[in-house]
């Protein structure tokens, strides 16, 4: 019943409802399933005002129910986490011109701004990862390579170093329709690049942003599944 936005009366009036109600208090917060959803969803600030008068108010049944209802309305919980120092290159569309290179911060963040008019194209070199992050079960495996979700503009790559996801944002005289996600596979010295994208800026002053994380094996082959696409068979003409 939390899941969806409150008006500041209705919100009143849910409260005062439950401060009403006598119920046992439990340290709820131990249960690892409890705590892995309250941080999947604490950029959630309606779901997350009301987590927080739960300790004192709620029984263990009500909380069962409530986190069922969030749950539905939310989705699987995804582990996931932010990488740090992956090394983000952006080339003219020739790919004979490095315009310029990024590494993302603690927020696995990088972008481009202030780019001209013109073609380009995306690499990424994508840091070794360890644990959950690079192992996976028998049952989670897949042959799937590469995959993109063009709706949240998303890009799935799985290889030696691990299983990851990079968020294409911040796009900005970008038309969301010229980013082109594809794969080829590059090495700079020792370092292996992922060739993973081309796009058109189509005036001055554009930028482009990514949002890299690392993500488990089962993760991964669920995004992949549901795409039912490999892009690292498809051919693009033009690159190399």
């Amino acid at each position: 019943m939390f899941a969806y936005p409150l008006s500041p009366q209705a919100r009143g009036n849910a409260l005062t409802g439950i401060e009403k109600t006598k119920l046992k208090k439990f340290n709820w917060f131990k249960s690892p399933l409890i705590k892995s959803v309250f941080i999947s969803l604490q950029n959630n600030y309606q779901i997350k005002i009301v987590l927080l008068f739960l300790p004192k108010l709620i029984n263990i049944q009500v909380m069962k129910r409530l986190f069922f209802i969030i749950l539905v309305f939310s989705g699987p919980v995804v582990y996931s986490k932010t990488i740090p120092k992956a090394v983000v290159t952006l080339e003219a569309g020739s790919g004979k011109e490095v315009i310029a290179t990024q590494k993302t911060g603690e927020s696995g963040k990088a972008g481009f701004s202030f780019l001209d008019s013109g073609y380009y194209q995306m690499l990424i070199e994508f840091p070794q990862q360890e644990g959950k992050y690079i192992e996976g079960k028998q049952k989670h495996s897949t042959l799937t390579k590469v995959a993109y979700n063009g709706v949240k503009r998303i890009y799935y790559y799985q290889g030696i170093e691990g299983y990851f996801s990079v968020k294409i944002v911040g796009l900005k005289r970008i038309e969301k329709e010229s980013f082109q996600a594809i794969f080829r596979e590059r090495y700079k010295g020792e370092k292996l690049q992922i060739l993973m994208g081309q796009f058109q800026a189509s005036k001055t002053g554009a930028s482009i942003s990514v949002e890299v994380e690392a993500i488990t094996a089962a993760d991964f082959k669920k995004a992949t599944d549901k795409l039912g696409s490999d892009i690292s068979t498809i051919s693009i003409q033009g690159v190399k």
